[in-house]
């Protein structure tokens, strides 16, 4: 016991010792950061007297705070001494406003933190800082980068607004205007509560009070008399108390209204008297725009934008940044320069633009997880181009995961407020069945509202008239894109001359459209180039280029060319075969969407090559391949059902999903289709429908079907019940389609063929070369040997038919044909054993002989039935 109370004595006692030391040692760091702080401050060139005093005085602290965040003569801006310095001063109210401050706007060394922002400012309202309380409503009101919050908005604006805070009253006023229901909008007392608010606002010199109001007239909402002039003088005002982007809201309406003269003057006069950055970049917008007619000078425009730039307004910086963006010699560095420094002032565009780069690794190192964090910063700053790209980002999985509902909401509400280019992302949704159904009519709405609103979507529109064969009018509409050059237009073009449709097919022609829908910027028209390189329309194959081209456009992240990368990985063509890397090309263009892919990746899943088998995971990607149309996909989901291979067994989803891959086009799907259908499998028998898809194969060359084909029109299908039904014979045709399966050397058509010149079916009766067809369909597939040319020639050498009658060479080919359960063999083979003599050469054998026959029977040869029926 005295042991434990002398050890314990001693572990407080070394307790005390290293908290008084560890205390001790964090009030010296503490001051040495304050003595620290101090002399950067006297270094940077504020007064030496404040510095020297601001260790023991909050008031000078937040006083330097302020010129490290504002700059002044010998500072610029610097957020993370702002910071110290604001942090020195303690949990005073004003000093944790300003804290949020930094984080709301971020920038300067400091990354915005709007969740750090709500704390500091939660703070100071804490504290009963008004202007705390107005900003909080503030974040609360827009959703900006937090979950909109309106109670909780209203609840602080008016908190702040009875503490006589005029930026309270105003935030008030727009937050009724903002959640007030459409029946009040005309009710005396609520327009007379919100007007009150907004000219106790005005009273207190809030600007954006100012063109609140001027917002009224211009609209004539509120029990408000619409008037242009009322709200231009307004707009005028909120600019002169320092609302800057009201300059632009007052150009903007003389504009509309006709009074250009005047909204130059004015905007002048407001760059000339007032240095108005805004005024600065509307101006510079003008000059820029060719509808201003002879006040168009590009030049006048970018003198603009650098002055607004030079005093740090984000919409110069950013003009300046998209100059270097988009000129010819692009400069991406400056560019990045502009852009992050018009970010870092709040611009949303320069944000997007940030986002674009580093998406697209353009002048930048790509990088995934930055864009989506400028798209997201931006969108929730209200910039719809930015809200498109997100949307754009969950479409493909680019560097997240793949979400179509999570993109259409995205696309959609971007489109909803007006964007042109989300538009046509609907329509591309619709139109390719990306998350949501197939429907081409939703996907011309989308074009159309598109084309209305100022964009040329005639490409888009012209793209869907070709899926519908209505070539004529999709041509015109190209042709009229095409006069403005369109890279989509063009493209679109290339694609009808190649093919010939609706226009004389010219090979040159659509290499012409497709190298200048290139040069416009056309990924997918790389693609085409490369896939005509391949092969060989432009004089002989030459994968090497194509593959160049794939991966030109590959590295633009252009699905269909990351997919072609794939089969030229696969197929060794134009680089060594490498099926591991195919695999990876295959799934990241999969992971875009593209529906070939997807395929691939589920056959590789399937064959268990590079990955590990997964036949469930195989079947989920033929779905949503199939889904797209993919006719591979729909055979091989095809397959799956008939063999009940990763799914349950089912014939009539087999046979659904063979049918739609018949139905895009896909030869072997056909034929199957026809077999499925002259046996009933997972449908009903119809011979006459199973004829015509076997002669839709025979079209595109099968050999099978054109020799099934040929037989039919050999001989005719009577259909009496249906006789609309039926086929009549065709010699020509008959002749026409067994040329197709001779040619392959296929044996079926050889043996139908070798038939006809024994009996004289479409052709003159010749023995010999009747022969000579049945050997070689004999000989052709050692593996699966052709039953009817073995029978045949057991057959003519039985009967000495084109060749030396002999019963042992006939007693060879009839075995090799029943060991192929060849009923007709069986039955011949039977009645020679019954009936053999010694002049033969065979032994007579009955039990082997009735065997055969009823074998022969049994297997449905009726003739073998009845002679079996008279023998016993």
């Amino acid at each position: 016991m005295k042991t434990f109370s002398k050890t314990f004595s001693l572990t407080v006692l070394s307790s005390c010792i290293a908290m008084i030391l560890s205390s001790g040692t964090a009030a010296a760091e503490e001051e040495g950061a304050q003595m620290k702080l101090i002399a950067e401050c006297k270094k940077d060139g504020i007064q030496e007297n404040i510095c020297a005093e601001s260790a023991r005085d909050p008031k000078l602290q937040i006083f330097i705070g302020g010129q490290y965040y504002n700059g002044s003569k010998t500072t610029k801006p610097d957020y993370t001494r702002a910071l110290a310095w604001f942090r020195m001063a303690g949990n005073i109210p004003v000093a944790e406003y300003n804290i949020g401050l930094i984080y709301e706007r971020g920038g300067y060394g400091v990354m915005a933190d709007t969740q750090m922002a709500i704390v500091h400012y939660g703070n100071a309202a804490a504290g009963m800082h008004p202007g705390a309380m107005y900003k909080l409503g503030r974040i609360y009101s827009t959703g900006n980068r937090v979950e909109q919050d309106l109670p909780k908005a209203g609840e602080y604006f008016r908190e702040s607004h009875d503490l006589g805070y005029p930026y309270g009253s105003y935030g008030l006023a727009l937050w009724y205007m903002n959640t007030m229901p459409d029946d009040h909008w005309d009710r005396p007392d609520m327009c007379n509560k919100v007007k009150d608010l907004i000219m106790k606002a005005e009273d207190g010199k809030v600007p954006e009070a100012f063109t609140l109001e001027g917002i009224l007239y211009e609209k004539g909402i509120l029990c408000t008399g619409q008037s242009d002039d009322k709200a231009v003088e307004l707009y005028n005002k909120a600019s002169y108390e320092g609302d800057y982007q009201a300059q632009s809201r007052s150009s903007e309406l003389l504009i509309r209204n006709g009074r250009i003269d005047e909204a130059f003057r004015m905007l002048t006069a407001a760059v000339n008297d007032e240095r108005n950055p805004y005024a600065m970049c509307v101006l510079g917008e003008l000059f820029s725009s060719k509808n201003s007619g002879s006040r168009y000078d590009p030049d006048k425009a970018r003198d603009m934008y650098q002055k607004a730039a030079d005093i740090n307004a984000p919409c110069g910086l950013f003009h300046i940044g998209l100059e270097y963006f988009q000129e010819p010699d692009a400069d991406y560095d400056k560019a990045l320069e502009y852009f992050t420094k018009a970010q870092e002032n709040g611009s949303s565009d320069a944000e997007y633009y940030l986002g674009l780069m580093y998406s697209r690794g353009i002048g930048v190192q790509e990088n995934t997880s930055k864009a989506i964090r400028f798209f997201k910063n931006a969108n929730l700053a209200g910039n719809l181009e930015a809200q498109n790209a997100l949307g754009e980002m969950f479409i493909y999985g680019n560097g997240v995961k793949q979400n179509y509902k999570t993109a259409f909401n995205y696309i959609k509400g971007s489109a909803d407020a007006g964007r042109p280019e989300a538009m046509i992302n609907m329509g591309r949704i619709y139109a390719y069945g990306l998350g949501q159904p197939l429907d081409t009519e939703k996907a011309r709405e989308w074009y159309l509202k598109a084309q209305a609103s100022g964009m040329d979507a005639l490409p888009y529109l012209g793209e869907l008239e070709i899926r519908e064969g209505k070539y004529e009018s999709a041509l015109e509409k190209l042709m009229e894109s095409e006069k403005n050059p369109n890279s989509e237009a063009e493209f679109w073009l290339g694609y009808m001359y190649e093919r010939g449709l609706g226009v004389t097919k010219d090979l040159k022609e659509a290499l012409n459209y497709y190298e200048h829908s290139v040069a416009h910027g056309s990924t997918r028209a790389l693609v085409a180039l490369g896939r005509m390189y391949q092969e060989g329309v432009t004089g002989k194959p030459e994968p090497e280029m194509a593959f160049d081209l794939y991966q030109k456009a590959a590295d633009r992240k252009e699905p269909d060319a990351i997919y072609h990368l794939g089969l030229a990985y696969e197929t060794g063509n134009g680089v060594k075969a490498d099926n591991q890397k195919a695999l990876r090309y295959f799934s990241e263009a999969a992971k875009s969407g593209h529906p070939e892919a997807m395929y691939y990746v589920g056959r590789y899943m399937e064959e268990g090559v590079f990955t590990t088998s997964n036949i469930q995971e195989a079947v989920k990607y033929y779905k949503t391949a199939a889904s797209r149309g993919v006719a591979e996909a729909e055979m091989a989901l095809g397959r799956c059902y008939e063999e009940g291979t990763g799914v349950s067994r089912s014939l009539p989803k087999s046979y659904e999903n063979y049918l739609a891959a018949a139905g895009h086009g896909n030869r072997d799907a056909m034929r199957i289709t026809g077999d499925n259908l002259m046996k009933g499998n997972g449908t009903e028998k119809d011979p006459y429908s199973a004829y015509l898809w076997y002669q839709k194969a025979a079209d595109l060359g099968d050999p099978y079907a054109a020799t099934v084909t040929a037989k039919v029109y050999a001989k005719g299908y009577d259909n009496p019940r249906n006789p609309e039904k039926s086929i009549q014979p065709d010699a020509n045709k008959a002749r026409k389609y067994l040329d197709i399966g001779i040619k392959q050397n296929f044996p079926d058509a050889q043996a139908f063929k070798a038939q006809c010149y024994l009996y004289g079916w479409l052709m003159e009766k010749d023995p010999k070369k009747s022969y000579n067809l049945f050997m070689e369909a004999a000989a052709g597939d050692p593996a699966h040997p052709n039953t009817d040319a073995l029978y045949y020639l057991g057959y003519m050498y039985e009967h000495g038919i084109g060749v030396t009658q002999n019963f042992i060479s006939a007693v060879t080919w009839y075995e090799q044909a029943v060991q192929q359960h060849n009923h007709e063999a069986e039955l011949a083979l039977g009645q020679l054993y019954l009936n053999a003599t010694p002049s033969t050469g065979i032994t007579q054998d009955k039990s082997l002989g009735m065997r055969l026959i009823r074998d022969a029977a049994n297997g449905g040869n009726e003739k073998a039935a009845q002679i079996l029926e008279e023998l016993e």
